[in-house]
């Protein structure tokens, strides 16, 4: 790699171990070499220290937005137990106002902190990459890039610009601003990434210029993946596991039409569980939900070791990848590609992906059939596919076959990561020609 190249990574996700995000990026930038990387991120989780050990937190020096007021909590003393319960509803009373008035549309701008310049020129970056986000971040990119004349990559990993600021007193204004910071980024990047084949294609469209696809990649060799030929799985117990984030606008209620039809399988004899491995922290309301449904639904916090992580996949009997039916979740993540994807696909497990078909994931699933797809909301249906894959080995074969091919074809690291780092080295010595 070319010494002077020197990578300033400007995100609202870092190099964590837990979120799709953060895991992606680990995977993508690994062998970089470290002090030729620094990251300018807002990530509240542990920061991976072996990929990265230049790292600068945003802070309210950055960061500035009129309604702080809002923000400041309630300072309730040990000696004032009486008051606690009143301020508390005051507290929610006053956030739920804010929601209400503002949406998701409070202005915010970006202040170039004198520490935030020392962090940078101290780093003396020749290239941004970034995966932009809300104003604030984009207005912090546009900053940074006017003011240092750097090279610039944007990478996109979900389509948040046709579902933001549209809620709240500004949503008006803070669209016009999102779209004109946009048009402007992308207009004068050297290099625009897309995480999916489906968004290269839309987004070469919709911005009229070229984009590259680059998604999560994993370097298989050091891991101990069962990739022989597929066994069927324990016929007394059968174990259907799901991994990642558990939200709202993606896959929560999905995930819940697959563990009551689990449930109702159950109830007819089966024997049947389902495991859930998320970050507990992160989806708290959602995880007390799907406990709600049956005793058989077992939730676990993520898993950051590796080898663990596929220890789990690959004794289970299937994978699940399920995505919301709604329209706000397809708007959402109609072009993104779920960071667990490669893992299910290398796993030697069957996988039941179960959303609609015009979604990237579900229409990949579909195209190069690695999966059992279902593509209408029911879960009668849902029932009879968990039965297919329970008995159906021959078919089972076929699409862990199909899944193996399909990782090895686009998401081997040894492939997919050398062509990533590649496309930014050559922006810098395309950008100095």
């Amino acid at each position: 790699m070319d010494k002077k190249v020197r990578l300033l990574f400007i995100t609202p996700v870092g190099f964590n171990f837990v979120t799709g995000g953060g895991v992606t990026f680990r995977n993508l930038f690994k062998g970089w070499p470290i002090d030729q990387i620094a990251v300018v991120h807002a990530d509240e989780l542990e920061q991976d220290e072996e990929i990265c050990n230049k790292y600068f937190k945003i802070s309210q020096r950055e960061q500035k937005k009129f309604y702080q007021f809002f923000r400041k909590k309630n300072k309730i003393s040990k000696n004032n137990t009486t008051q606690i319960s009143s301020k508390i509803k005051d507290h929610k009373l006053l956030r739920k106002f804010k929601d209400i008035l503002f949406g998701d549309s409070i202005p915010q701008s970006f202040s170039f902190s004198k520490e935030l310049k020392f962090f940078i020129e101290d780093f003396n970056p020749t290239i941004i990459y970034t995966i932009l986000g809300s104003n604030f971040f984009m207005s912090m990119v546009d900053h940074i890039h006017h003011k240092y004349k750097l090279p610039l990559t944007i990478h996109f990993m979900d389509d948040w610009q046709s579902c933001i600021y549209k809620k709240g007193i500004f949503s008006l204004f803070e669209r016009r601003k999102m779209k004109y910071l946009l048009k402007k980024i992308i207009n004068k990047a050297n290099v625009c990434l897309a995480i999916s084949e489906q968004m290269k294609i839309e987004y070469s469209h919709r911005y009229k210029r070229e984009f590259l696809a680059f998604q999560n990649c994993i370097d298989i060799e050091n891991l101990k993946i069962n990739t022989l030929s597929f066994t069927k799985k324990n016929n007394d117990k059968f174990t259907f596991t799901y991994t990642g984030s558990i939200l709202p606008f993606a896959q929560f209620y999905s995930l819940i039409d697959i563990t009551k039809a689990i449930k109702g399988l159950r109830n007819e004899g089966y024997n049947i569980i389902c495991e859930i491995y998320t970050p507990l922290l992160i989806s708290v309301y959602y995880i007390n939900k799907l406990r709600l449904i049956d005793s058989s639904i077992k939730i676990h916090d993520a898993i950051t070791d590796d080898n663990q992580f596929f220890e789990v996949l690959n004794n289970s009997s299937g994978l699940l990848l399920p995505v919301n039916f709604d329209n706000y979740t397809k708007n959402f993540i109609r072009y993104s590609m779920p960071t667990k994807v490669p893992s299910y696909l290398i796993s030697n497990t069957p996988i039941i992906a179960y959303g609609p078909k015009d979604v990237a994931q579900i229409k990949y699933a579909t195209e190069n059939e690695w999966a059992y797809v279902v593509s209408k909301r029911s879960i009668g249906e849902l029932k009879n596919t968990i039965l297919r894959l329970l008995h159906d080995n021959m078919y089972n074969k076929k699409i862990v076959k199909n899944a193996k091919k399909t990782f090895y074809q686009f998401h081997h690291a040894k492939n997919v990561r050398d062509e990533f780092q590649k496309v930014l080295r050559d922006s810098v010595s395309i950008n100095r020609a």
